[in-house]
């Protein structure tokens, strides 16, 4: 027997979206904070890089998880919801401050266009 939630075709709901971010998040914001922790013991260009880029999949998660709360508001209208958009709203404010360059940071092969 295994514990995996079954693939739909129409896709995972959004509460399986946001339970899969809901771990994602910190371990990509704990990732963060050791790299950036790194940059600033040794210089290190390339922690300072891998910092920003662990806070930009953080902050990504951050929206996506938003974005399945909301649709999940339109018929859930348990007051917890929205505490949990307000936590999120907050984080990803306080990582915004802490890592500014993770927003406009391109991932090649993630944030580029596809050449066609």
């Amino acid at each position: 027997m295994t514990n995996e939630i079954p693939r739909r075709p129409d896709g995972p709901t959004p509460f399986e979206v946001f339970l899969w971010h809901h771990v994602f998040i910190a371990t990509k914001i704990y990732r963060a904070i050791m790299s950036a922790a790194e940059a600033a013991r040794t210089g290190e260009a390339e922690s300072r890089r891998d910092a920003d880029l662990a806070a930009k999949v953080a902050l990504l998660g951050a929206d996506r998880s938003d974005e399945a709360l909301q649709v999940m508001a339109l018929d859930d209208r348990d007051p917890r919801i929205e505490h949990l958009r307000a936590q999120l709203r907050r984080l990803r404010r306080e990582l915004e401050a802490r890592f500014p360059a993770a927003r406009t940071l391109v991932r090649p092969g993630f944030d580029e266009p596809v050449p066609g």
